[in-house]
């Protein structure tokens, strides 16, 4: 059985798959409790839930109340036909629920999915030629609302290449899938991306997106046109040693406060990011690793800096450690940095204010049973009292 942190969006039922010549299909249902929040409505005298669990933890009370609440039945098809240089696919699915879904009354919801149902169809295409290949994907929802994906990828030489990309879903498309992802993106988007290899040492990629969203969201809460833009240039000195240069360009949304209208109001504000990165590999076991990062946008600006030393020896025992020390005006320009944590643990924390942190991790594999994860981690800041100091130890034992 499938027991990864992602097992709620696991199927539970029988799949078929039937092979002639180049026509494959596959046929699947599916039938399961699932652990969901309940909302009772004492006007209609009804159930219906605003969203699934997906944690797997049944601790607390309110936990307990949310275990497989809501029943799921799911089925549906493929159909693919491979071609000399292209393959055609038809799909079809449909999800039903014991309770309907509803979302909660705000405003950045009215485009959400809700019911007891839903079906979607899709037709895709991918198309190979000499030196490129083009995709594709037309979906239809339960009210025959679109969402449209199209793309080509050119590979010149062993030099360039470029890929172009088209996206439109619907304000009003959902899509019937088993991982319920029923936050349509409702956005219209073009991007290009290009990438360079002048040499074996020197490589630089580029990418440019423009996008509108066609309703509010909570995550995307105006209509305003988009834009965003990403550069990477990166030498190899040697085989220990590399480094690379980011820039990056978005209008990203600033939330004004307007108490008069005890409303929030929201303006566009440019947002440049620059990134300097440096790694060396000494020894086999010893790595070495400085990142800054600098941020401005219309309003405020934000520096980090971090430097790593790691050590590892035969996969057997290693130990990271990592000092970082930032600066930035306020939370609007903070930064984030991603550490290394215990096994199945993701730490990315947002640094902001003025301060320092430090961490070590230690991992030890003891025997091909046994492990064990340790992390301390403490930062400082100079601008507030949030002193934070945690530790972490984690033993893993696989029969």
């Amino acid at each position: 059985p499938k027991t990864g942190g992602d097992e709620v969006n696991y199927l539970r039922g029988l799949a078929v798959n039937l092979k002639l010549e180049n026509l494959d299909v596959v046929m699947y249902v599916s039938s399961r409790a699932k652990d969901a929040t309940l909302n009772y409505d004492e006007t209609f005298d009804s159930w219906s839930f605003s969203g699934f669990s997906s944690s797997g933890y049944h601790r607390t009370f309110n936990e307990l109340g949310k275990i497989n609440v809501v029943g799921e039945r799911f089925f549906g098809a493929n159909a693919k036909l491979s071609l000399h240089k292209s393959i055609l696919s038809a799909n079809f699915n449909y999800v039903k629920y014991s309770v309907p879904y509803k979302p909660k009354q705000n405003f950045e919801n009215i485009c959400k999915y809700s019911g007891m149902d839903n079906i979607s169809y899709s037709l895709s295409y991918l198309s190979v030629f000499d030196v490129s290949y083009m995709y594709g994907e037309l979906s239809l929802n339960r009210d025959l609302n679109p969402a449209l994906l199209m793309g080509w990828y050119v590979h010149a030489n062993s030099f360039f290449n470029i890929d172009f990309l088209f996206r439109f879903i619907h304000d009003n498309y959902h899509a019937a899938s088993f991982l319920n992802s029923y936050n349509s993106d409702n956005e219209t988007s073009v991007s290009v991306r290009v990438a360079l290899f002048p040499s074996k040492a020197l490589s630089a990629n580029a990418s440019v997106e423009v996008m509108k969203n066609n309703w509010v969201t909570s995550n995307k809460p105006t209509v305003f046109p988009a834009s965003s833009c990403k550069l990477r240039v990166k030498y190899v000195f040697s085989s220990s040693f590399f480094g690379y240069v980011d820039y990056s360009f978005e209008d990203k949304l600033s939330k004004l406060n307007v108490e008069s209208l005890k409303l929030p109001k929201y303006a566009l504000n440019n947002r440049h990011k620059y990134r300097l990165h440096l790694e060396y590999s000494p020894l086999d076991f010893l790595t070495l690793r400085s990142r800054l990062d600098y941020l401005f946008t219309d309003d405020e600006s934000g520096c980090l800096l971090y430097h790593d030393v790691a050590f590892r020896f035969d996969k057997l025992f290693t130990v990271i450690t990592r000092l970082t020390c930032f600066d930035t005006d306020s939370y609007s320009s903070r930064l984030y940095s991603y550490e290394n944590d215990v096994l199945y643990n993701f730490s990315s924390p947002a640094y902001y204010g003025q301060g320092c942190s430090v961490f070590f991790l230690v991992n030890c594999k003891i025997n091909r049973h046994l492990s064990v994860w340790a992390k301390l981690w403490f930062v400082k800041t100079f601008d507030r009292i949030t002193d934070k100091l945690n530790a972490t130890v984690q033993l893993r034992l696989s029969l």
